[in-house]
């Protein structure tokens, strides 16, 4: 069960990254394409939603593959934090709550 575990885990963290190296370099193409800044095209909707995937992908690997309690707390609790405050910060962009 290790090896399976161990095996999945680091098949979530390949596919991650390559997740979000893909976004990344989609981005670069987009914005030498559109003639606008890096900066303009890593805001949009797309490459975020990838990037956010490609985070979480990575930390899931993390956490399943993880051998001791403690390390898979600290993958869970990253991932989760991200979640809550990527979750705020789009809730925010849509003017929702105040600042």
């Amino acid at each position: 069960m290790n090896n399976l575990s161990t095996l999945t885990g680091n098949a979530l963290v390949v596919l991650g990254l390559a997740v979000a190296l893909s976004a990344l370099s989609y981005a670069h193409w987009e914005a030498r394409e559109q003639r606008i800044s890096l900066h303009v095209a890593l805001r949009a909707w797309p490459c975020q939603i990838s990037c956010d995937a490609g985070v979480l992908l990575v930390s899931a690997g993390l956490l399943v593959s993880s051998r001791s309690l403690w390390e898979r707390v600290v993958w869970g609790a990253c991932a989760f934090v991200y979640i809550v405050v990527g979750a705020r910060q789009r809730f925010l962009e849509r003017g929702n709550v105040g600042s």
